[in-house]
């Protein structure tokens, strides 16, 4: 057993990717499925379609319908739908243990009828279930609607359901193939849990796993698992099953929204693609949150410690007071004071930004260069570059601190633009050779010597912030 399940108390993992029928909650759409295609296969209705979007538990819903159906129809699965009409032929023959490969198709035909009425004599039903039926050409699924031809007078040799996505419902709605939307007898649909559903899905799933005791996520991750899944069970499972793993390697016991937000950033592929894909705002779920309410949403930067930004806050009015107490220069208070907010900044601030962003760590903005003094460096053709070498321990902030006393992010991403082989800001070599903006001329302003190595080549002598 791993040691994430001693940890929690689990038999196996609660939010697997497979989709395995013990674990199948019904919510009241997958309970009216499950009631409707056991109604639609005990009348003998010949067709039934069920239609949902991607991850909502189609596949674990049928099988537990074949399951029920273990002992007393035989059954087949077709999973595989990237086929023509002769090799979805040789799938359903092959599960009803014949062998098709030398036969032609009217061949497999006969075959197929002569299956079906062996099973009607034993007192058997025959059930096809086409999973991912969307995928069928519009030929293949008239072949399929020529299957239910196989019939007596007095009742269906073969039923089938067709399971696939909306595209599905899409093409059953065409003019070629109303023959067969005409024999569809039931069709389903699956829709996304709602609030309180999720939280029980997940309560369900854990409880499956073994888990026992009070409830593993919190109120307040329970409304941000919902928020940014979109009741869909799929992103549930990948959520948790990643927040169970971030909250065992922090050795947590509860899993609060604090991890759901960590989880969501790590899951994100860029910046705003979480923002995007959360539809389901949270102020619609607050009102259903069981206990203590919906704690405002937190925008993290990184994952840092309460404590650390009070450190930084204390650490500031020290340097404030203290330099009042001794009428230091307003120049050294504020360079005190950028020192500060570099070492916060280079804490919690990603290497990477985007170009509308400012520099902000737990509220504390840094000022230090007014914003209408700020050069500008976007230009419609490449600036003009200056190189310099790279001291020891120098990153582009020190660097930007030296030429501006504050960092300057801009500034930044001008230099990342200009030096396309530098991967990691925060660690540049020393002794390389760094191009950044400015000139001898017509960019002077933009360049300031460094106290720590001798004046930039090309840039004016005596420039100023």
């Amino acid at each position: 057993m791993q040691p994430i399940f001693n940890f929690y108390g689990l038999r196996e993992s609660p939010f697997g990717s497979t989709p395995n029928p013990r674990f199948l909650y019904l919510s009241r759409t997958h309970k009216e499925a499950l009631a409707s295609l056991v109604y639609g296969l005990t009348s003998e209705r010949g067709f039934i379609s069920l239609i949902a979007q991607p991850g909502l538990g189609k596949t674990a819903l049928l099988l537990r319908v074949l399951e029920h159906l273990r002992h007393s129809a035989r059954t087949v699965f077709v999973f595989q739908t990237q086929c023509n009409s002769r090799e979805l032929l040789a799938y359903v023959l092959s599960g009803l243990s014949c062998n098709p490969h030398a036969e032609s198709s009217g061949c497999m035909q006969e075959s197929l009828n002569s299956v079906l009425r062996e099973e009607m004599r034993n007192g058997r039903r025959v059930v096809v279930v086409i999973d991912e039926a969307q995928n069928l050409g519009e030929d293949v699924l008239e072949t399929v609607r020529l299957l239910s031809n196989f019939e007596t007078p007095e009742k269906k040799l073969l039923q089938i359901i067709l399971s696939g996505q909306l595209e599905l419902a899409q093409k059953l709605c065409l003019p070629s193939l109303s023959q067969l939307q005409q024999r569809i007898g039931i069709s389903i649909r699956l829709e996304p849990l709602q609030f309180p559903e999720t939280a029980s899905y997940i309560d369900h799933r854990l409880r499956v796993s073994g888990y026992v005791g009070e409830g593993l996520f919190s109120p307040q991750a329970l409304a941000r698992v919902f928020s940014a899944s979109q009741g869909i069970p799929r992103n549930i499972n990948t959520i948790c099953f990643n927040a169970l793993s971030s909250a065992y390697a922090l050795s947590r016991r509860t899993i609060d929204e604090e991890i759901i937000e960590e989880v969501m950033a790590d899951l994100s592929l860029d910046p705003g693609q979480e923002s995007e894909r959360s539809t389901i705002p949270l102020a619609s779920v607050a009102a259903e949150v069981p206990r203590e309410g919906l704690a405002p949403r937190r925008i993290y930067v990184r994952r840092l410690p309460a404590q650390l930004a009070l450190v930084a806050l204390l650490a500031i009015v020290a340097v404030v007071t203290w330099a009042l107490g001794h009428q230091i220069r307003r120049s050294r208070l504020r360079e005190s004071v950028s020192i500060v907010l570099r070492t916060v900044h280079e804490a919690v601030v990603p290497a990477t930004f985007t170009s509308s962003s400012k520099i902000v760590a737990m509220g504390l903005e840094d000022r230090s260069v007014p914003a209408h003094t700020e050069p500008a460096f976007r230009a419609t053709t490449p600036p003009p570059f200056v190189t310099i070498v790279i001291q020891p321990n120098e990153t582009l902030a020190s660097i930007s601190l030296g030429y501006f006393g504050a960092y300057r992010h801009d500034f930044i991403e001008h230099v990342r633009h200009l030096n396309p082989e530098l991967i990691d800001p925060n660690h540049v070599e020393a002794g390389h050779s760094l191009r950044i903006p400015g000139s001898s001329a017509s960019q002077s302003a933009l360049v300031y010597p460094r106290k720590s190595q001798r004046p930039v080549p090309g840039a004016a002598e005596g420039s100023s912030p």
